[in-house]
């Protein structure tokens, strides 16, 4: 008696061969079936996919350690060399801040792994003045919206200067600080070494809803007497925050062979590359990428694809 085959069959089978190793493998002809009307085999599932069962979301604030990255060997940290010839002032009643190392205009000090920050305070009226302090501050901040849950760590508590009355005779006329922004921070929970993580701010909607911030910056914290009573002092604080961002680059080298060649409008980095066939006999894909940078007061680049 002849065997029928069942409608839905092909069906079922096309469905259960969705995935990439089953296709390469009936591309190979591994499940093809000899037998003419006899029901294919099923591919086995990719070793991939696995059946977890569903974990519902708890509303706690998550764990540092679930949104901060461990100092792994993922990409490594590029030290910036680069410096600018402008400076950023601060003014205020008080004193006087001045950022080198920047570009003119900018309205907010920028600063990259490795960085130096190079500063320079003044005090225009140093009667009266009782102590001073320099500080740079890196702080993570996360908050729930929808609730009362909070949570704040230090990534940057250094000193960079520190002057007091009782051990010093008189306020020096110009102070000068240098500090080199680290790689790595310790966080004072789990004493684990992380990366400095760039200035970030996000707004994570929902219920319930949390919002997260990281934010570097460098605070001046005087305290004076007033003019008329040595013991009324007054505390006063400066603070001008700047951004951080993160250079770095893999650990691995990409799979396209660099070679460095000059054409007359300017340098050119080509990169190439084969792309191989998935298709037995299939002709591979030569791919070429370079970068122009052409000669312009504007410093416009553009990306050649050939």
């Amino acid at each position: 008696m002849p065997t029928i085959r069942h409608p839905f069959a092909s069906i079922q089978y096309v469905r259960n061969s969705l995935s990439t190793d089953a296709l390469t493998g009936w591309r190979r002809g591994e499940y093809q079936h000899t037998v003419p009307g006899e029901i294919p085999p099923v591919p086995p599932l990719p070793p991939q996919v696995r059946n977890e069962p569903t974990r519902r979301a708890s509303p706690r604030l998550p764990h540092p350690s679930s949104f901060l990255r461990p100092s792994l060997n993922i990409d490594v940290p590029i030290m910036s060399s680069r410096s600018s010839p402008g400076h950023f002032v601060k003014h205020s009643s008080k004193i006087t801040l001045l950022l080198s190392g920047q570009e003119e205009g900018t309205k907010e000090p920028e600063y990259t792994s490795g960085s130096t920050i190079d500063g320079i305070l003044a005090v225009p009226r140093p009667s009266g003045l009782l102590s001073l302090q320099v500080l740079v501050e890196g702080t993570l901040k996360l908050k729930e919206i929808a609730g009362s849950g909070s949570y704040e760590s230090d990534i940057l508590r250094d000193s960079l200067f520190t002057w007091d009355s009782e051990r010093n005779a008189s306020f020096p006329s110009k102070v000068t600080f240098r500090y080199t922004l680290p790689a790595h921070y310790t966080h004072p929970d789990s004493r684990i070494k992380y990366r400095i993580p760039p200035t970030y701010e996000a707004h994570l909607s929902g219920i319930p809803g949390f919002q997260l911030e990281v934010t570097y910056a460098i605070i001046v914290n005087i305290t004076r007497v007033r003019d008329k009573s040595d013991w009324w002092r007054k505390s006063t604080r400066l603070r001008v925050p700047f951004r951080y961002r993160e250079l770095s680059r893999p650990s691995n080298a990409g799979p396209f062979p660099v070679s460095l060649t000059k054409t007359p409008s300017g340098p050119k980095t080509l990169f190439k590359f084969a792309l191989q066939s998935r298709l037995r006999g299939g002709q591979n894909v030569n791919i070429q990428v370079g970068e122009e940078v052409l000669q312009c007061g504007s410093g416009i680049s553009k990306i050649i694809f050939s």
